[in-house]
């Protein structure tokens, strides 16, 4: 009789014991990421922009460097605001949006060939260059585990660009006059990438992204290299904040009417952010 409740003790002590050892494992490692992910931040980005506007399609002009040339910010801070909404357990859907926008009037040291407009040495000029970024991007996580997870993605970077230089130009050999040199440019660039994720303990995670795209097609040419990787540490209540490092590189050539040449655009720097989940 002593033996038979001895025995139902220890299977009640073992069984007891694996059931709060199961509900302390399920609190260690929870869900990596809530439904919906929302993260607002700054870049400080180191930032170099490179133009060219040729005259005629068998004419190559020089490239401008808009900080260079023009003056414009090489330091500014990038404001930037991205989301992830997982729909199904292996599947998420991000979006991003960022937009850098700096003007400066210089006085110029070298004569800016832009389109058919020459602007000669000491003239004074109105520089501008503004970039949109809309991103979005479909995921797909193969591996998966309570601690770590790693996916592919596709997606599209779809920039809008605005540039524009205005002063006393010359076309031709005719006298110099007030000109301003206008163009815009949309770049839809799809891009395919990896994306993991690897819960480091105390709330803290870190994560990392790769996206690389080249693009063909008759009138333009272009690719685009995007990486980052953070650390971020989240509450129970899935608030949060990180740092890491984003870089972004476009390369463009086109060859349309209203703009025949190329676009070099870059950013790269650290990050700051916040995060909310819900």
């Amino acid at each position: 009789m002593i033996r038979r409740q001895t025995a139902h003790r220890l299977r009640s002590i073992l069984l007891g014991g694996g059931l709060a050892a199961a509900a302390s494992g399920a609190n260690a490692a929870p869900a990596l990421d809530p439904a919906v992910n929302v993260r607002a931040g700054v870049l400080f980005s180191d930032v170099r922009t490179r133009v060219r506007i040729d005259p005629a399609p068998d004419i190559d002009a020089r490239e401008v460097g808009f900080e260079r040339d023009l003056g414009l910010d090489r330091g500014p801070a990038i404001l930037f605001v991205d989301g992830a909404y997982r729909f199904a357990p292996r599947w998420t859907l991000g979006l991003e949006y960022q937009q850098l926008d700096r003007r400066r009037t210089a006085r110029l040291s070298r004569a800016l060939e832009i389109g058919e407009t020459v602007y000669p040495v000491d003239a004074t000029v109105r520089g501008r260059f503004r970039s949109s970024l809309y991103k979005v991007q479909l995921g797909w996580t193969p591996i998966a585990g309570e601690r770590a997870e790693m996916g592919v993605s596709i997606g599209a970077h779809v920039t809008d660009f605005l540039l524009s230089i205005a002063g006393e130009g010359q076309v031709g050999s005719a006298a110099a006059a007030p000109r301003e040199e206008r163009r815009t440019v949309l770049a839809p660039l799809p891009n395919a990438g990896l994306f993991g994720r690897l819960q480091l303990g105390r709330g803290f995670a870190a994560r990392a992204e790769a996206n690389y795209f080249q693009l063909t097609l008759d009138d333009v040419e272009g690719g685009l290299t995007d990486l980052e990787l953070a650390v971020e540490w989240q509450s129970r209540r899935r608030l949060g904040a990180g740092l890491g490092y984003r870089h972004l590189g476009y390369r463009l050539d086109l060859a349309r009417p209203r703009f025949d040449g190329a676009v070099r655009y870059r950013f790269s720097g650290p990050i700051l952010f916040v995060t909310a989940g819900f």
